[in-house]
């Protein structure tokens, strides 16, 4: 009886520490919306998972329910902040340190995409710029966060 038990708490142990191992996509897709001067609507959708969220995969399509599915995942690139983007004039600019990750391979009627493999400094640039929201955008687009009054500031680069 007892060793009927024991098994039945191992086997279930072992069942959720096997299953907790495999990513499970059924967070909510942060999805950016970008429409062109003819109004075709394509999105960068975002989803992360993880206990922490350091599990990341993001695509470019017409499709805003894309990366709902587990199926939805073939056209997307892993990782967090996987590149820079700026979107203007019909044009969608995506920036890449450390060589080109990722090209949508959905095409689109109005808008243009653009890729491009940026210099360390420049990319590093960039990325100052997507922080502040200044013309240019981390994947997924980064939120003000408001702190309280009294905590102190960051030191300076200088």
């Amino acid at each position: 009886m007892r060793l009927k038990i024991l098994c039945s708490i191992s086997a279930t142990i072992l069942i959720t520490l096997i299953s907790g191992c495999f990513p499970k996509i059924t967070e909510d897709v942060i999805s950016r919306e970008l429409v062109s001067s003819k109004g075709e609507k394509i999105y960068i959708n975002t989803i992360n998972w993880g206990v922490t969220g350091d599990h990341q995969l993001s695509t470019i399509t017409k499709n805003k329910k894309r990366l709902t599915k587990s199926l939805d995942t073939i056209d997307a690139v892993r990782g967090l902040d996987p590149f820079v983007y700026s979107f203007n004039h019909d044009t969608l600019r995506l920036y890449f340190d450390c060589g080109i990750r990722y090209v949508p391979k959905e095409k689109f009627e109005t808008i243009v995409v653009e890729v491009f493999e940026c210099g360390l400094y420049e990319y590093k640039e960039l990325r100052k710029k997507a922080f502040d929201n200044n013309g240019y955008y981390n994947v997924p687009v980064r939120k003000e966060i408001v702190y309280p009054p009294d905590m102190p500031l960051p030191p300076d680069e200088n």
